[in-house]
């Protein structure tokens, strides 16, 4: 991954270099996400070194959810794009049936998005055994009730169960570069 966004106040992606013996490199990104990424394709002898550094510059911040302000508004693209249901993360089904029954008797955005979050943080928990970041099947978890997985299982649950209310969700992937407070 490199960074992928500048959020103003928070976040500021500087520069991405990489290095390695790969026998082609280069900083791609997902047409429909923006999100960027190092790509290195090896032919093979020895073994695979590829170094990426990235520089940033963070700010501590802290947002308290029950004085919200005014909202940023979305582009249409943006707001199509965090509203679309994908492959993996359908919003029909058992995933607007469990939305549903998550946010009964809520009225605000704030509070169906804070039920929703509340209920992904009672019900799931990080499984170290899920192989790579995990497999991101929404649908699979909640029929199942295995809610154990990685962040790429427990992320998109998060999204999709918002974008079931109509409330435009993404999922963002960092890495920690300091000390959570």
């Amino acid at each position: 991954p490199a960074p992928s966004r500048d959020f103003a106040g928070w976040f500021e992606a500087g520069e991405t270099r990489f290095s390695g013996n790969a026998a082609q490199m280069s900083l791609g990104s997902d047409a429909r996400s923006g999100a960027r990424f190092v790509e290195a394709a090896w032919t093979g002898g020895e073994a695979p070194v590829l170094e990426v550094v990235s520089r940033v510059s963070t700010r501590d911040r802290a947002v308290d959810l029950s004085r919200p302000r005014a909202v940023e508004q979305l582009s249409a693209r943006e707001r199509a794009l965090y509203l679309a249901s994908t492959d993996r993360v359908p919003l029909d089904g058992v995933v607007r049936q469990t939305s549903d029954a998550i946010v009964a008797g809520k009225a605000t955005e704030i509070e169906k998005v804070r039920a929703i979050y509340e209920w992904v943080v009672e019900h799931t928990y990080r499984d170290p055994a899920t192989p790579g970041c995990g497999a991101c099947n929404v649908v699979d978890m909640l029929q199942s009730g295995r809610m154990g997985g990685k962040c790429a299982d427990i992320n998109p649950l998060f999204v999709g169960l918002v974008r079931a209310q109509g409330i435009p969700a993404r999922d963002l992937f960092g890495l920690r570069v300091a000390p959570s407070r």
